[in-house]
C-alpha cells in the first residue's frame, strides 16, 4: 500500500498540470511494468503530445529494459536520422547514464558512439550485451532536460 502511495505521489510530481494522454507504447510499457513484480522501482514515462525527443530517449531506454530492443534500435535510428547536432550526441549520452550498473552504462555509452558511426550492427550487439546484464531490470527513469 505504501508502495503504490509512492508511486501516486512521484507520478502527481513528475506528471505535472494538465491532461496528458499516454501513446499506445507508453500505455503497454507501463502495463508491463504493473504485471511484474518488482518492488522499489518506478518506470515514469512523461506523457506528452507532439513529438519530443528526449521523451523518445526514454521510451527507448524503457523498451530496452522490457527486452523490446528491435523497437529501441529502430526507435534510436529514427531519432538520430532526423537530430544530427550537439545538442542529440549530448542527450544520446547523458540516456547511457540511466543505467544503474556501470558495466552496463559502459555498454550502452558504446552502442550510442557506435550508433552515431551508423555502426548498427556493432550497436545492437552492445545492447544486446548490456541487456543481458540486467535481464528484466527496469530502472527509475526521469524526464530529460
Amino acid at each position: 500500500m505504501v508502495f503504490k502511495a509512492s508511486i501516486l505521489l512521484l507520478a502527481i510530481l513528475c506528471l505535472g498540470p494538465g491532461p496528458a494522454s499516454a501513446t499506445p507504447i507508453e500505455t503497454e510499457l507501463n502495463e508491463s511494468v504493473q504485471k511484474k513484480d518488482w518492488p522499489g522501482v518506478v518506470l515514469l514515462l512523461q506523457p506528452r503530445q507532439g513529438q519530443n525527443f528526449e521523451h523518445d530517449l526514454i521510451l527507448a531506454r524503457a523498451m530496452i529494459s522490457l527486452e523490446r530492443r528491435q523497437e529501441a534500435l529502430k526507435l534510436l535510428d529514427e531519432l538520430y536520422a532526423t537530430h544530427k547536432d550537439e545538442r542529440t550526441q549530448k542527450l544520446f549520452n547523458l540516456a547511457g547514464t540511466l543505467f544503474f550498473n556501470q558495466d552496463t552504462s559502459t555498454l550502452y555509452y558504446e552502442a550510442v558512439q557506435l550508433l552515431s558511426g551508423a555502426k548498427f550492427a556493432e550497436a545492437k550487439d552492445k545492447l544486446d550485451q548490456a541487456a543481458s546484464k540486467e535481464p528484466g531490470q527496469v530502472m527509475v527513469l526521469v524526464r530529460l532536460v
